[in-house]
């Protein structure tokens, strides 16, 4: 008997009941996430024990993605080194972000059909549009303008921009495959209108890049002839774009496109003062790292400049990764991010790519997802992006949604 038939588990629930409550919680997650890290961290919770309900009651199979064992080597080697650290007792609470990791096979458990990657591809947008509309109306009515300030109406603009890039990675994703109705594609375009309003408005520049090499990844994926279209787009984008913005543009938003400002400003020379104090750790730490920690009372010893701001972190998920976990450590880290990108890319072309519509949502989000990992490893090129709760958390959802896998292929044995 195959591990969803129709039979009454030990508690007499039917498995189909628990596969509402697991697409529901993850659901739940996806439209959480853009709005509470605290709420979308108790529906994380949730969607792990109902998992591990249906695991236990309803005798279904727990998913697997691939990724299980880049997290277990990651994991195990953050706690091997936890003794080592220079604050053992904080590296110890800071081990807690593995629990994050779940996200991945709540997500895979919850995607199972068709249907439910259609509806947790609007749970995904929905949360991304109310918090940009949400966002978008208070500017205005503080300000009289969209970019006079920058939107960060859940934590701050960095994260909220990482947020509204993967959503909109994942709707580009899924808008380019082919197979999915034009219904579909007029709903997602014109609600992803106000969330790329909403990325611009962040004014996060590292974003936008991820955004960028998301894009240009799911472009070369979906026909590499667009990517040539899309490199003569990105050329003239930065030759047009920052002339316009000096003559039009807000002086905030402007200054953010302008070359010189990127080149001189405070926040790209902090980010170096941060990397060769970082890089001065690893040369101290090579192996062990410093531990997995705030680094705000550490720096001032690495730093040569008294009047330095210090921060907990030093904005860079390649840096922080070799600083807190030594040089093992980061190549596991990168190991799990080429996974991570490699895993829904073969997706992709196992499900047929650009040929005859099949499973078009799962292919869709496949196709997302590889967008987002590009994204997401790009924009933390200058942001400690794997340390923040709410672009993590979003970032292995997304990843779990598309690795699922479907009940044909799981009750026959075919990935």
């Amino acid at each position: 008997m195959t591990p969803h038939a129709e039979h009454p588990g030990r508690d007499g629930a039917r498995p189909g009941r628990w596969d509402a409550w697991q697409l529901t919680s993850v659901a739940l997650l996806l439209v959480a996430a853009n709005l509470s890290i605290a709420l979308s961290q108790i529906l994380l919770g949730v969607a792990l024990a109902v998992m591990l309900g249906r695991r236990l009651v309803a005798r279904t199979t727990l998913p697997v993605t691939g990724l299980e064992w880049p997290v277990l080597l990651l994991a195990f080697w953050a706690l091997a080194v936890l003794p080592f650290s220079s604050d053992p007792v904080q590296s110890l609470v800071f081990y807690r972000r593995f629990f994050l990791f779940g996200a991945i096979w709540a997500g895979a458990a919850a995607a199972r059909g068709e249907g439910s990657r259609r509806g947790l591809a609007g749970a995904l947008l929905a949360g991304a549009v109310l918090i940009s509309v949400y966002g978008q109306v208070n500017i205005w009515r503080e300000t009289g303008s969209l970019f006079d300030v920058r939107l960060g109406e859940m934590s701050n603009p960095m994260t909220s921009g990482c947020l509204l890039m993967l959503v909109l990675l994942v709707v580009v994703g899924i808008l380019l495959t082919p197979g999915i109705g034009a219904r579909a594609r007029w709903l997602l375009g014109l609600a992803a209108l106000p969330v790329a309003v909403g990325l611009i408005q962040t004014m996060t520049r590292s974003a936008w890049l991820g955004l960028a090499a998301g894009s240009g990844l799911i472009l070369l994926l979906r026909d590499r002839r667009w990517l040539a279209v899309y490199i003569l787009g990105a050329v003239a984008v930065l030759v047009v774009v920052p002339r316009l913005a000096e003559r039009n543009a807000d002086e905030r938003l402007a200054g953010r496109l302008t070359p010189g400002y990127v080149a001189e400003g405070q926040n790209t020379s902090r980010r170096l003062e941060m990397w060769r104090a970082g890089w001065q750790i690893i040369r101290d730490h090579p192996v062990t790292g410093i531990g997995d920690r705030d680094l705000t009372e550490v720096l001032p010893a690495y730093y040569g400049d008294q009047d330095t701001v210090y921060f907990g972190h030093l904005h860079s998920n390649l840096v922080m990764l070799a600083v807190i976990w030594g040089i093992p450590g980061f190549l596991l880290a990168m190991g799990f991010f080429l996974v991570t990108l490699v895993r829904p890319w073969r997706l992709w072309v196992q499900l047929g790519g650009t040929g005859p519509p099949r499973e078009p949502w799962r292919r869709g989000w496949a196709l997302g997802a590889a967008g987002a990992a590009a994204g997401f490893f790009t924009a933390g090129l200058t942001e400690w992006y794997f340390g923040d709760a709410e672009s993590m958390l979003l970032f292995l959802t997304i990843l779990g949604v598309a690795l699922g896998t479907d009940r044909h292929s799981e009750d026959t044995g075919h990935a």
